[in-house]
């Protein structure tokens, strides 16, 4: 007897729905999927630790004049990991209940995937397995996603040059260090071109307020 996937990548699907066979509710690949998203999660939960502090100098990083002040936790991840702890905790709960086997010896992320991967062929057959693979696999996309917009920064270069303007020049570089040529811009609005950045830092040396140096040491 086959019953059709409950997975979510199965069960979102408007073409031909890929059959599971009796007594699981996952087909292979959906199974597989779950078992490699409780496998990055933990991963993924340290590094959203990382990134759980905000300050200015992690989004703006000042090359002349030192850093910044202001410190304050980063929302997302701070619910990001709770909502991972949540979910996992859940579904441990239900197996501890419904197969009266021992919870875990401790309630941290390496824990509760761990119990978790070691009951996945008893939460396959379960009526709820569609649901729990599709909230662990619900976790991963916004804690990668967290992690990776975090490697973006803001570099400040020094003032603008436009007569008149009194705003500071900044690039938008990325986590290999790439400047955004359409993103180097200052915050009274002014956009500067590939050709004439070399200009402006040209002017900013000139003037003593360019980068001496990386901006973070001596």
């Amino acid at each position: 007897m086959y019953i059709s996937c409950e997975g979510p990548r199965c069960r979102d699907k408007q073409t031909r729905i890929p059959q599971a066979n009796s007594g699981t509710r996952l087909c292979a690949a959906c199974r597989a999927h779950l078992c490699d998203d409780l496998a990055l999660l933990p991963d993924l939960y340290r590094r959203c630790e990382g990134i759980l502090v905000n300050t200015r100098a992690r989004d703006v990083e000042r090359v002349h004049g030192g850093l910044p002040g202001g410190i304050s936790l980063n929302d997302d991840a701070v619910a990001i990991r709770t909502e991972i702890m949540t979910v996992l905790a859940s579904w441990a709960g239900l197996i501890v209940h419904e197969r009266r086997v021992c919870r875990p010896l401790r309630r941290d992320i390496n824990a509760l995937t761990d119990f978790l991967a070691a009951h996945l062929d008893w939460l396959a057959e379960h009526p709820a397995a569609g649901d729990a693979a599709a909230e662990i696999t619900t976790l991963v996309r916004p804690a990668a996603d967290a992690i990776s917009s975090d490697t973006t920064v803001r570099v400040e270069l020094g003032p603008c040059d436009r007569t008149g303007c009194g705003g500071v020049v900044s690039v938008t570089v990325n986590g290999g260090g790439t400047p955004t040529p359409d993103l180097m811009s200052c915050d009274g609005g002014h956009t500067l071109q590939p050709q004439e950045w070399l200009m402006l830092k040209y002017k900013l040396e000139r003037a003593g307020h360019g980068p001496s140096g990386n901006g973070g040491g001596a």
